[in-house]
């Protein structure tokens, strides 16, 4: 039986997948969870083979409870679900150790297939995704709304770095660098570390 957690911060889509994945002889939904804080705490206290993670989410996004999973809980297999499509985002979710990607435009087979060729020890990135990894790089420019610093820092948020850790990197405190990402969210109108990050990649902001 393969243990399972769902995660996103839509209740109802949530609520969807579970109710198709219990259908499943093999698979056991042992968590649902809103953020990125709930899963870990479901992670504390039950043992799970498999998390399914939104990118965006409130609390701790995706890509840091991934680094909190693959810390704390390295037993836990980790399988994105997200719409982001560009190739350096999902190159930098594959360094993170994540087992396996999957666009919110497939079907429930593809989700199920992903789930258990995971749980048999194989990664799952299908066809759309490794072609996206296959694409030719983009031409990049830095928009010149930002500052020189501003644009370390939002290189950094698209690699998915903690505040923390971009602190250390650029030998500043981890409010500075809090800071500047406010600055950076008022410069862009966005309200969301995952926008940030679209607008990193959209923009060419990662290398």
């Amino acid at each position: 039986m393969i243990r399972i957690v769902v995660a996103d911060d839509h209740k109802i889509l949530v609520d969807g997948l579970c109710s198709f994945l219990e259908k499943e002889d093999n698979i056991q939904i042992v968590g649902k969870a809103l953020n990125g804080e709930e899963v870990l705490k479901i992670l504390e206290q039950t043992p799970v083979d498999l998390a399914i993670l939104d990118i965006e989410m409130p609390e701790l996004n995706g890509i840091e409870t991934t680094k909190e999973i693959k810390a704390r809980f390295p037993e836990t297999k980790v399988l994105i679900l997200s719409m982001y499509k560009k190739k350096d985002f999902i190159l930098s979710l594959f360094r993170l150790g994540v087992n396996g990607y999957i666009l919110k435009n497939k079907g429930k087979e593809d989700l199920v297939a992903g789930i258990n060729s995971i749980y048999n020890g194989r990664p799952f990135y299908p066809l759309d995704v490794m072609q996206i990894i296959a694409e030719n790089p983009f031409t990049r420019k830095d928009p010149p709304k930002l500052s020189e610093r501003e644009l370390e820092v939002l290189r950094l948020v698209a690699k998915a770095h903690t505040s923390k850790e971009i602190g250390i990197k650029l030998f500043i405190s981890k409010v500075t660098v809090e800071s500047h990402i406010r600055n950076i969210k008022d410069k862009l109108d966005v309200k969301r570390g995952g926008e940030l990050i679209r607008y990193a990649l959209k923009n060419g902001i990662s290398d």
